[in-house]
């Protein structure tokens, strides 16, 4: 038989504090905001802009001197769910899709400026573009502004995954992420 002033000590120690279920969640969400990799936040910054884009361009198609037709602005619609997802996803797919879409895009934007022509564009409130390129003419029309705004997309996709990879310090490990 064991003493009272003998028995095992069932308490918690004063160090141990029972955290209701919101707080953890809100605290993990917090931690993973700052654990996320350079290419998640890119990813989801980037997403952003993209569905926004896709949204405006389909209410103004001349928006920021670009040819948003109905086709461009799903393609950037689609682009931004891409990447809102993969912002959302372990960091090595963000960086797949980072340098992916990285890819795509500064080679969009490469390619208007060699293979582009002078020319007008079917989008309506557009005069003559010294570097138009029409893969789908009166579909998918691609001017200047957008040849700029696809380099510097791209750019971007590309620099958030080339500094997620220093920052995990190894390459193809996802050292920031909580799991």
């Amino acid at each position: 038989m064991v003493s009272p002033e003998k028995a095992p000590n069932t308490t918690r120690p004063a160090e141990f504090k029972v955290v209701d279920r919101t707080e953890a969640d809100r605290h993990k969400s917090v931690t993973q905001t700052f654990l996320s990799s350079t290419a998640q936040n890119t990813c989801r910054t980037l997403g952003w802009v993209f569905l926004i884009f896709g949204f405006i361009g389909i209410m103004s198609p001349g928006f920021m001197g670009a040819h948003l037709t109905p086709v461009h602005n799903l393609i950037h619609l689609v682009s931004g769910a891409i990447a809102l997802w993969a912002g959302r996803s372990r960091t090595m797919d963000a960086r797949r899709v980072a340098v992916t879409l990285g890819v795509v895009y500064t080679l969009f934007g490469l390619v208007g400026f060699i293979a582009g022509v002078p020319g007008y564009p079917s989008v309506p409130n557009h005069g003559m573009d010294r570097f138009l390129l029409m893969p789908a003419p009166g579909m998918l029309e691609l001017g200047t502004s957008d040849h700029v705004i696809h380099f510097m997309i791209g750019a971007l996709f590309l620099i958030g995954a080339i500094l997620s990879r220093r920052r995990s310090g190894t390459a193809g490990h996802n050292v920031s992420s909580l799991g």
